[in-house]
């Protein structure tokens, strides 16, 4: 199921979407990556009507102003659900909705609520019902009511039947979510399997542009355009350097301020609701430093205006990525309070699939009372999974299940079972397994859904002499039907997170049969982009690291004269552009993957590559400046300048006492940083540490030994009685009274000593 309806295809079938540390090639400012993914619908500015003759200044200030219009750069990610159904039938959660509804009525500290359940009990399910007929869905209408007697032949009842009765629930649930989903201005399905749905800052600037979108916020849109400022703050650029900042600046403060001056809605019932699914998928990505999802939304929750909620899913094991913050927890397994209305709303479903599928009930016992029992018997197995029930029912209407005995041991009991018979139906040898194993372990390890040519290269690179061809290649996917789904954009997803799990893993006493391998499906990906796309960019040459990594192909290799480490990263050398500009990107620069990046070091990156970012700085001083103690201590490791500086003379240990973090001070002057080096300003770390009232790095740098470079150019370097001048006048410039106090009585002890 879309969630967009402005999405294209990419003309280059191996075109990369998403990497491993970002999702856009070359400048940031481009989004050529999105481009694809994200392209908007164009409008021309001159396609409105002129009548008679006009001014030809008016006539260009309407150009410009359309033009003005047309410049916001915000473009939402491309979502989309993969489901085994087009129209999936949806029964019951009334009273889900009814307690959303409370809860995000109350104008209270509650940011919204938090939804959990196991895999399949329906979390997805409800918030897409949300999406749908929200602003940015169909809003279509039941269509159960046409067919709920047509499906079988019959003609409609003169009595009220059962299913009559659930149908007028269905109508009543549509009606109940009609009116929540008005209130979504925003929405965001995290999905393991595409990388950047699961970034934070993908998720900022996409729910920026959505906002911008809903016709409730049409104002915020207006504020956006005539703010340039704003759309800087809000760009994919700024998202990734200071997430923090583009969520508050670019988003809650002009909320906010639209607010207070009746812009937007002010009516206590009116209620800016957004919609985030699956936090826990988005953990499958957590980077090295930083936040996930979860953690950004749980930090900035509380300072949320009470107008502004969420509502959030995930999973019941895993609810512990959302801190016990203000959201109020509802669950959909079975043993919670809410324990009846979970039952009675899978027997719903239960009971209308029977009631209306006469393939079902041609192979349960016949008569009411065989009927009724099969119901409660799945019902019991189902323990609130709504997708255990549907596949359950699916493979009973298609005849792969006959449950006409009394004991009904022929059910499966779990999802895993389930998974395990449709694979024992489609492929029952080894042989038919193996054909389509490599396409499986491709998916599998895949960032971000790929194209067919993309798997089939990926598939194909396994190969050392016999390759498999196209047509053949067709037919094996073609075995695949139903568990990859096909999306607008030509790419395949997995139709289900639980299915692909079960492809990796298995729970203890569970059969083994059917998993994958995941190195096989790195290794495929790792050799195409090696073979179809060399030189790889920047982005490429970090999505190659990650799979390389992941692969570990020369482990074990005993014969080899070098060491697997070794022939990584002359593997990345040979293939990449330049691992100087890999190293640095803008993503792994603010969110680093420290082992890739060890791996560029190994190939040949210059730990002190001078970059286009924070005024020429090399990459010491950037990651120091980010308060990245692992990346710190791996460039000293590999012989970085620890006195580099920028184009302002900022060395590493000025802008990481700036900063305030100590633990990256101590790992610089610990390998012998110059502690009295200054900036162009005339200023060393202790005044830049007090002027920003780091009382810690102050005291810390006040204790150190001063021992000035009798070979510093002059003006470079200050005796530490000069420093502690400059220091305290810094502190009292920017009115740091407490450190301004501390820092003398520090500095009088030192002289009475």
């Amino acid at each position: 199921m879309s969630m967009s309806g402005h999405s294209n295809c990419s003309s280059s079938p191996l075109s990369r979407r998403h990497s491993v540390t970002t999702s856009h090639p070359g400048q940031i400012e481009e989004l050529n990556a999105f481009r694809n993914r994200r392209q908007s619908i164009r409008r021309s500015a001159r396609s409105g009507s002129v009548k008679g003759p006009i001014d030809p200044k008016v006539r260009f200030a309407q150009y410009r102003t359309q033009q003005q219009q047309q410049q916001l750069t915000l473009k939402p990610l491309f979502f989309e659900v993969p489901l085994q159904d087009s129209d999936p039938l949806f029964v019951g959660r009334h009273w889900l909705v009814h307690q959303l509804e409370d809860c995000l009525s109350r104008d209270t500290h509650t940011a919204g609520a938090l939804i959990t359940g196991q895999p399949g009990s329906g979390k997805t399910a409800l918030l897409l019902q949300l999406v749908d007929y929200s602003c940015f869905g169909r809003r279509r209408e039941p269509s159960y009511k046409q067919d709920l007697y047509n499906c079988n032949g019959k003609d409609r009842p003169s009595q009220p039947s059962g299913s009559q009765s659930i149908y007028c629930q269905i109508n009543l649930v549509s009606e109940r979510i009609k009116h929540l989903a008005s209130h979504v201005v925003a929405y965001h399905f995290c999905q393991a399997d595409n990388n950047s749905t699961c970034l934070v800052p993908d998720f900022i600037h996409s729910v920026a542009a959505q906002l911008c979108q809903a016709p409730q916020l049409v104002a915020y849109k207006e504020y956006l355009q005539s703010d340039p400022h704003l759309q800087v703050v809000l760009s994919m650029k700024e998202c990734i350097a200071a997430p923090d900042v583009a969520f508050n600046r670019g988003i809650v403060e002009p909320l906010c301020s639209l607010r207070r001056v009746g812009k937007i809605g002010s009516s206590t019932q009116q209620r800016a609701v957004i919609v985030v699914d699956a936090l826990c998928e988005a953990e499958y990505h957590r980077p090295d430093t930083g936040d996930t999802i979860a953690s950004f939304i749980s930090r900035h929750a509380p300072s949320l205006p009470s107008w502004i909620k969420f509502i959030l899913t995930v999973r019941t094991h895993l609810d512990e990525v959302m801190p016990p913050l203000p959201f109020q927890r509802i669950s959909l397994d079975m043993g919670s309070e809410n324990s009846d209305n979970l039952q009675k709303d899978l027997l719903d479903y239960i009971n209308m699939r029977v009631s209306n599928s006469p393939s079902i009930q041609s192979n349960l016992v016949a008569g009411s009372a065989g009927q009724f029992r099969f119901c409660q018997h799945l019902l019991g197995l189902a323990k609130s999974s709504f997708l255990f029930a549907k596949l359950t029912l699916d493979l009973i209407e298609r005849g792969h299940l006959v449950a006409k005995s009394a004991s009904y041991k022929v059910l499966p009991v779990s999802l895993a079972q389930i998974y395990l018979l449709h694979f024992n139906l489609r492929f029952p040898t080894v042989k038919s397994f193996e054909k389509i194993l490599p396409i499986l372990s491709v998916c599998l390890a895949a960032l971000y859904p790929l194209t067919l040519l993309e798997i089939y290269y990926s598939m194909n690179a396994l190969y050392k002499e016999t390759f498999v061809p196209w047509e053949e290649f067709l037919q094996r996917f073609k075995n695949l039907t139903g568990f990859l789904i096909k999306r607008l954009d030509n790419t395949y997803m997995f139709f289900h997170p639980s299915f692909r799990e079960w492809l990796i893993r298995r729970d203890e006493g569970e059969s083994n049969k059917f998993i994958c391998d995941l190195r096989a499906g790195h290794a495929g990906i790792a050799l195409r982009l090696s073979r179809l796309q060399v030189p790889l960019d920047a982005e490429k040459t970090l999505e190659l690291g990650h799979h390389v990594l992941k692969a570990h192909l020369y482990k074990n290799m005993t014969l080899q004269r070098n060491s697997s480490r070794d022939l990584h990263s002359h593997w990345i050398a040979m293939v990449s552009a330049s691992c100087s500009d890999a190293l640095c990107t803008l993503r792994n620069v603010y969110s680093p993957n420290v082992k890739v990046s060890r791996l560029l070091l190994l190939a040949g990156a210059d730990p002190d590559h001078v970059t286009e970012l924070l005024g020429q700085a090399p990459a010491l001083c950037l990651f120091a400046h980010e308060g990245c103690a692992e990346m710190t201590a791996l460039l000293l490791e590999f012989g970085a300048c620890l006195d580099g500086a920028n184009s302002q003379g900022c060395t590493p240990l000025i802008l990481a006492a700036g900063r305030g973090h100590a633990d990256i001070v101590r790992t610089l002057v610990g390998a012998g940083a110059a502690v009295g080096r200054t900036d162009t300003a005339g200023r060393c770390a202790l005044v830049h540490a007090a002027r920003n009232g780091h009382l810690e790095v102050a005291a810390y740098l006040l204790a150190c030994d001063w021992v000035l470079d009798p070979e510093a150019a002059i003006g470079r370097e200050v005796s530490l009685a000069e420093a502690a001048q400059q220091t305290l006048v810094a502190a009292a410039a920017q009115g740091h009274l407490e450190a301004f106090l501390k820092i003398e009585k520090l500095l009088l002890v030192m002289i009475y000593q």
